[in-house]
């Protein structure tokens, strides 16, 4: 590769290689411009220590993490509209994707559950890469760079460098697209994978028919319910080894009222199974079974299928991945941004996975479910289920619409970052045409509070479907937020509140090790996510060795935490919020490889942003120092009780919802 007197942009993540450095031969480069796609200081380190060493003459060391963040919030409307845009496409006989996408025998789209459609930041990579493809862009545009040397492993940003170099007249260095499958292989490898996971699906169904042998209500739904839940299981509320009271840790407070109505058959409960590190998929079902034995009207998904059902996905998974068989050539052409990016190499991944792999497994996998239970329910039954806006809600309002008379109520139960684009529609996609044209949506969608159905509201979303129902999981806090503990009560320590996400829970746990691993007296209290893997298997991923005079693995409650601690580092965790209303500064990391979805950004000055280990290290010396009080505490309660509703004297979660059911929207939105 000749780079005599070209001005070359080089980025690395945290895979540096140093053969690939030395085949650049970067010391003849006029200018070297290094783009670190990491938060890992030591890694940024070494490689400016190489450009020295290595006699060039002139190079500067890029602020991506900076770019990377001002980027993605210039670009999530646009995003959003993008994708609306690619769906309404006439791609083949004046049809567009939605309608080439319909199921074959009833009046709904495949499109609906797709990855893209769904836009959801940390399920898919394909609005991280866009932004950083973005931003590199810009890059070589400010800077007139000739060269792109690319020393990264991720694949799909590679393959649209290289996709790209055309188009914007730069020349690419790096693993391109054509040491790659061919897209056909790509997509035979996803309907291979899917196949041998409906085998794994049917696995389950058979041993949990032989389980639940002996249970009457095992796959049977009561049609006399007035409401019928739909959670994840188990996680079950905390404290039932002792209580024998099993309920929903996200609907708990709502269930304890329903229970008080002392009848059975008022509610049902559908779990959804989720295995995490914690709990095993046969831990799982010997839980369901204890629950059921309690004369809990509980099922699990996995009970409502059948071979009869297996079948039925099968030949739909057969039909939709030839369709996508066949449009992959077209579609492949199609997809360029508004600038002329070439980003099919972006959206491969998901395309395949959505058309033709297991998110397509998955989500018709759901659909059969939901219409099995369904149809055994009566036309005056309210269906509740966490609304997220992911695809098997999709799937859960077109069962329900098939089945006739269901209401069906999502409860927006946690909150709404800015950038978790999954909650976000373009407002075309929100008008009622059918669920071909537009989103499967529930009915109504029960919020946190005002803040959250005022975001939904903005982007499209109807008042009429909007109403605050109120915090089940964190009614909490509104006695939380009557006083504050004193500054002077707390330690010299801090808590690191990871996130479901294991992809932003590394960068965070790596910049923290990196910020405090040779601190002298401060406590760094780490807490892993309950539903994510341990702290132990990450650091053990990150090959990270915490010293225990520093770093405490924690299991205490996140609410003890947050009256001990002087500070909170937290990225995309409601933890965010808890801290606020404990009057507990939070300190946000800005990462690399993952859009900040912290719930603090764009609603509040209440947070403070750290790019760096040293810079996160600065400002928890400069918190920790405080004589006062850092942040005022009636901002913070100010800020809670705009956010979240709680209940007040006399009211509950079910003569709130019962007025919703009864006469329509009647808790509107505070604009």
């Amino acid at each position: 590769m000749t780079i005599m007197g070209k001005n070359v942009l080089y980025i690395f993540d945290d895979s540096f290689k140093a053969g690939f450095f030395e085949r650049l031969k970067i010391s003849s480069a006029s200018l070297l411009l290094l783009c670190p796609i990491t938060v890992n200081r030591e890694k940024i380190e070494a490689v400016v220590n190489r450009v020295k060493q290595s006699g060039c003459k002139e190079f500067k060391v890029l602020d991506y993490i900076s770019a990377f963040g001002d980027t993605s919030f210039l670009e999530k409307n646009n995003y959003i509209r993008f994708i609306a845009e690619i769906a309404d496409k006439k791609i083949i006989k004046k049809s567009n994707l939605k309608e080439y996408f319909k199921h074959p025998r009833h009046n709904w789209s495949f499109w609906w559950q797709s990855l893209i459609a769904e836009k959801n930041p940390l399920k898919s990579n394909s609005f991280n890469n866009l932004v950083k493809l973005k931003v590199i862009l810009e890059f070589r545009k400010k800077y007139k760079t000739e060269l792109i040397a690319a020393d990264i492993v991720n694949r799909e940003l590679s393959q649209s460098l290289a996709d790209n170099a055309g188009n914007f007249n730069y020349s690419f260095y790096g693993q391109s697209h054509k040491a790659w499958h061919h897209w056909s292989g790509i997509l035979l490898w996803s309907f291979m994978k899917a196949f041998i996971y409906q085998g794994r699906l049917l696995l389950r169904s058979l041993f949990a028919r032989v389980l639940f042998r002996g249970l009457n209500s095992s796959g049977k739904v009561n049609s006399n319910y007035r409401y019928f839940l739909v959670t994840p299981f188990p996680f079950i509320e905390a404290g039932v080894s002792k209580k024998k009271t099993y309920r929903s840790r996200f609907f708990a407070g709502f269930q304890k009222e329903l229970d008080a109505l002392n009848g059975k058959g008022v509610y049902g409960w559908l779990g959804l199974a989720m295995v995490t590190d914690k709990s095993s998929y046969l831990s799982l079902l010997h839980l369901a079974r204890r629950v059921k034995k309690q004369n809990r009207d509980l099922s699990i998904d996995i009970e409502h299928t059948g071979f009869k059902e297996f079948f039925y996905i099968f030949g739909l998974h057969l039909y939709v991945s030839f369709k996508c068989l066949s449009i992959v050539p077209k579609i492949r052409k199609e997809i360029s941004y508004y600038n002329g990016e070439n980003i099919w190499g972006i959206f491969e991944k998901d395309w395949m996975k959505s058309f033709s792999g297991t998110t397509l497994v998955d989500s018709l996998f759901y659909y059969f479910i939901f219409r099995k239970a369904f149809k055994q329910l009566g036309g005056k039954t309210t269906v509740i289920y966490l609304f997220e806006n992911l695809g098997w809600e999709k799937m859960l309002n077109i069962a329900a619409r098939q089945a006739r008379g269901l209401k069906t109520v999502g409860y927006q139960h946690t909150v709404i970052p800015l950038q978790l684009l999954n909650y976000f529609n373009h407002k075309p996609e929100l008008e009622n045409r059918g669920f071909v044209q537009s989103l499967p949506a529930p009915d109504y969608v029960g919020c946190v509070g005002n803040i959250p159905a005022k975001s939904l509201l903005e982007c499209g979303w109807k008042q009429d479907k909007i109403f605050t129902w109120g915090t089940i999981r964190h009614n909490y806090l509104k006695d939380v937020i009557k006083s504050a503990v004193t500054w002077q009560k707390r330690e010299n320590s801090i808590l690191v509140a990871l996130s479901m996400e294991e992809k932003e829970a590394k960068e965070v746990l790596l910049c923290v090790y990196q910020a405090f691993n040779q601190a002298k007296g401060l406590k760094v209290f780490i807490k892993g996510h309950y539903a994510s893997l341990s702290v132990k298997k990450l650091c053990k991923k990150l090959s990270l060795k915490l010293s225990s005079d520093v770093f405490e693995v924690t299991n205490k409650p996140i609410g003890a935490l947050l009256k001990q601690v002087r500070a909170v580092v937290v990225g995309g965790s409601t933890v965010a919020l808890e801290a606020i209303a404990n009057g507990c500064p939070v300190i946000i990391p800005r990462l690399a490889n993952i859009v900040d979805i912290n719930p603090l950004t764009g609603f509040s000055s209440l947070g403070m942003y750290a790019s760096s280990p040293s810079d996160l290290s600065s400002k928890v010396k400069q918190i920790i120092n405080m004589q006062g009080e850092p942040i005022e505490y009636e901002k913070c309660k100010d800020f809670i009780t705009g956010y979240f509703s709680f209940l007040g004297k006399g009211e509950s979660f079910l003569s709130r919802l019962e007025k919703v059911i009864a006469d329509g929207v009647s808790y509107p939105v505070n604009t």
